[in-house]
């Protein structure tokens, strides 16, 4: 009976370029997973907010000249928000700023001011 040296057969060639092939699809297969997702963030300036970000307590007094009657809206809660989305581009998220005053009054019951590019 023949013995077989496995050191020289085509084999043993062949499962060393597989694992070289393995490992290198490996490696970019973690590569390529390990994307760096950007992430934008909209924001609502300051010199906007000077002019609408009106704060809790705030308050405007109304003159109907029709029926000749006073009405009045205060704004009862304001809060400012960061919220988060995912875009169509899933590499991409976005961030954005949002500011909700809720008012007591007949004009307005919510009002919401959204950042945008």
């Amino acid at each position: 009976m023949q013995k077989i040296n496995f050191k020289n057969s085509l084999l043993n060639g062949w499962s060393k370029y597989g694992l070289f092939f393995f490992i290198c699809l490996g490696l970019l297969n973690f590569i390529v997973s390990c994307k760096k997702t950007s992430t934008l963030h909209y924001v609502i300036s300051e010199e906007f907010k000077a002019w609408a970000d009106f704060q809790q307590g705030s308050y405007w007094i109304y003159y109907n000249k029709i029926n000749q009657s006073i009405d009045s809206t205060y704004v009862t809660d304001n809060y400012l928000q960061t919220l988060s989305k995912d875009s169509q581009n899933a590499s991409e998220q976005y961030q954005y700023d949002q500011i909700t005053m809720d008012f007591n009054g007949n004009v307005y019951q919510k009002f919401k001011i959204v950042s945008s590019d």
